[in-house]
């Protein structure tokens, strides 16, 4: 009983860590962090969140839509995402059953999503993706950004003409917060400025990435 309440009272404390590097993190880079949802969708959620603030609110990218939808991309190019992965995790089973829990929308997420699911989101809809992390540590202080792969545009092009979107649209970087381990959560500017996409709707700026990393 003892070992159990000193284990919680370590967790909590780590917790506590995390989320006061994130918001010092959040001041640095102008941010303010906005709550997602915390039944393990959260990723999926903080994304329809960046969506929405761009001006894409459509049901193509509910929870309910897009796990279902990222999980047949990531199998439709399994060639290229499976060189994310360990070889462990490419073997035929072990591949079949991390699909299926990407796919999972029903009740709490079997998989709350990392570096995989963040790639493919970033190539989907064709727009870098960048997080800040609690990871302690200097080099830890700019974003982290994963760049999407041009080539694999097929799926952002249907996307727009399924939903009415301009052919001209793209979307600026998609910023997240990441409490190692645990939650994504999305983000605001403090300061919002509206600048104008390539589509001609007004939009919020891209933000510099000084002094990022790549894990």
């Amino acid at each position: 009983m003892q070992a159990s309440l000193a284990q919680t009272a370590i967790d909590e404390a780590a917790r506590t860590v995390a989320r006061d590097t994130l918001q010092r993190r959040a001041q640095l880079h102008n941010l303010r962090i906005v709550e997602k949802g915390g039944d393990g969708h959260c990723l999926q959620y903080s994304v329809q969140d960046q969506l929405r603030q761009q001006g894409i609110d459509r049901d193509g990218q509910t929870m309910q839509v897009l796990r279902p939808a990222l999980a047949s991309f990531i199998q439709d190019k399994a060639e290229y995402f499976q060189g994310i992965l360990t070889d462990e995790e490419s073997e035929p089973d072990a591949w079949r059953g991390l699909l299926d829990d990407i796919r999972h929308s029903d009740g709490d997420a079997r998989r709350r999503g990392g570096d995989l699911e963040i790639s493919a989101l970033s190539c989907m809809f064709q727009c870098h993706i960048q997080y800040i992390t609690s990871r302690q540590g200097d080099a830890y202080e700019g974003l982290i950004i994963t760049q999407h792969n041009a080539s694999l545009y097929g799926w952002w092009r249907r996307f727009k003409k399924k939903y009415d979107l301009p052919d001209d649209l793209y979307l600026i970087p998609l910023t997240l917060f990441y409490e190692e381990g645990r939650h994504w959560q999305s983000s605001e500017a403090l300061i919002p400025q509206l600048s104008t996409s390539v589509a001609g709707r007004p939009q919020l700026p891209a933000r510099v990435c000084g002094g990022s990393t790549r894990r």
